[in-house]
C-alpha cells in the first residue's frame, strides 16, 4: 500500500511540474512579446512626428516568433496629437494578441 501511494504522489508531482513548466514558458513568451511591442512604441515615439508611419515586422527572440503591427493615427485623440498603437501576436498552444497604445505630439 505504501509503495502505491509513493508512486501516485510521484505521478502527481510530475504532472504538476509539467504544468508549471508550460505556464512558465507561456509567461516568458508573453514577456518577450510585451518587450518587443514596448520597444516599437518607444521607437515610434522617438521619431519626428512626420516620419511615423504604419507597418509590420516579424521578430524571433528567445525561440518566440512575434509579429508586430503598428498604426499611427493623426489627430487622435485630439488635433495636434498622434495615437501610436502596436499589436504583438504570437502562438504557443494558442494564438495570443496584445496591444499597447501611446499618445504623442
Amino acid at each position: 500500500m505504501a509503495l502505491s501511494l509513493v508512486a501516485s504522489a510521484g505521478v502527481a508531482a510530475t504532472g504538476t511540474g509539467l504544468a508549471l513548466t508550460a505556464l512558465a514558458a507561456r509567461a516568458r513568451a508573453e514577456i518577450v512579446a510585451l518587450e518587443l511591442a514596448g520597444a516599437k512604441i518607444e521607437e515610434l515615439s522617438a521619431k519626428p512626428s512626420e516620419e511615423r508611419g504604419n507597418g509590420f515586422d516579424e521578430i524571433e527572440e528567445d525561440a518566440v516568433r512575434v509579429t508586430r503591427m503598428w498604426r499611427v493615427w493623426t489627430g487622435d485623440p485630439e488635433p495636434g496629437l498622434k495615437r501610436l498603437e502596436v499589436t504583438a501576436r504570437w502562438r504557443d498552444s494558442q494564438l495570443n494578441i496584445l496591444t499597447l497604445v501611446a499618445v504623442s505630439p
